[in-house]
């Protein structure tokens, strides 16, 4: 299963979302308009439209509609309302990748009410491409959705 007809929304874009994205670019994974990255501020925006050429917004909901694949890559702090913001948002086929820590594959079910969800656990050294990134899906995910975990997050290291 490949990624190149997957729409991937980043719902966070800071230092691990960005070497999520950067990663699976250099690789040629997918490319960047098939990538929405969301981030609260502005210059974010910005930085990542210029820098990658993905579309970038300050609105989740437009970044997860028509997603195949949302990766939850914000601080856990702001997770319980962001994920309010997103329950019933979320397409139910999709795959949601966490690289939030300390937020359970339990707590991601619930606060999304969504049941395919893959939690991830990306190193520092990942951000240079040199990280070792432990996963562990849900009974729910599908064999694909396995597939496409494994080659995002080889985009790591």
């Amino acid at each position: 299963m490949s990624l190149e007809q997957s729409k991937i929304a980043f719902i966070g874009s800071g230092a691990m979302a960005e070497a999520i994205i950067k990663g699976i670019l250099v690789k040629g994974l997918i490319a960047p308009d098939h990538i929405t990255a969301s981030d609260p501020v502005p210059a974010r925006q910005k930085v990542m439209t210029e820098t990658y050429g993905v579309t970038s917004t300050g609105d989740n909901d437009s970044a997860v509609a028509g997603a195949d694949i949302v990766v939850m890559s914000i601080k856990p702090q702001v997770f319980s309302k962001v994920a309010v913001g997103l329950q019933g948002k979320v397409a139910k086929d999709a795959l949601v990748l966490s690289i939030m820590a300390g937020i359970t594959s339990t707590a991601l079910q619930q606060g999304l009410r969504h049941d395919r969800v893959v939690r991830a656990m990306p190193n520092t050294p990942a951000q240079l491409n040199m990280g070792v990134t432990a996963w562990m899906p849900t009974t729910a995910v599908t064999a694909a959705q396995r597939e496409q975990t494994a080659l995002i997050l080889s985009a790591l290291g």
